[in-house]
């Protein structure tokens, strides 16, 4: 079967506490080339995708972009194992430099990944599923894009067949008058 190169599916599910959208862009390359655009909540979800994505696709430059809109303020957590390591951190650097501003907390909220959703879980899981839709729809595309591409080729290929076949009668008329032509140039030297 043949396969577009290039290729776009996108995809959307609305959960209780959020909106996912998936789009899956590509477009030809060598090799597998994955790009990712995700919110900093699903950052940890990259390998999980990657593999999915890798299983699907073989090659081709390919931009997978996610976006969550959260419906309400869903209750959020401190990631307490981040917050223990960022203070670590931070009397670490407060000892080799004495003189430095330590963490402020508004330094402290605003780290990626410390702020935890209670329905991160939920729409991890959704996404991945979303995901493996979305894939299914990519991968359908191409391949119609594909039979596109294979019929526009088939029939170049029978209108090129067409002419060679008109020609070819005229092949050795053509040949004859192409000698006598060279014949003519190497008697007037």
């Amino acid at each position: 079967m043949v396969k577009s190169m290039t290729g776009f599916a996108s995809a959307a599910r609305e959960l209780a506490e959020a909106a996912l959208n998936i789009d899956l862009r590509s477009v030809n390359h060598r090799y597998l080339e994955i790009q990712f655009r995700l919110p900093d909540e699903l950052r940890n979800l990259e390998q999980a995708m990657r593999e999915q994505i890798v299983e699907n696709i073989a090659r081709g430059k390919v931009e997978c972009r996610v976006s969550v809109q959260q419906k309400s303020a869903s209750a959020t957590r401190i990631d307490a194992s981040l917050l223990a390591r960022l203070t670590e951190l931070n009397r670490e650097i407060k000892s080799t430099l004495p003189g430095s501003a330590g963490l402020s907390v508004a330094d402290v909220l605003r780290w990626p990944g410390i702020l935890v959703s209670e329905a991160t879980s939920d729409i991890e899981q959704s996404c991945l599923d979303l995901l493996r839709d979305t894939l299914r729809e990519f991968v359908a595309t191409r391949a119609r894009e594909g039979e596109k591409l294979k019929n526009f080729l088939l029939q170049k290929i029978t209108a090129m067949k067409a002419l060679v076949e008109s020609i070819a009668p005229r092949i050795p008329q053509f040949l004859a008058a192409h000698q006598e032509k060279l014949a003519a140039r190497l008697r007037n030297r």
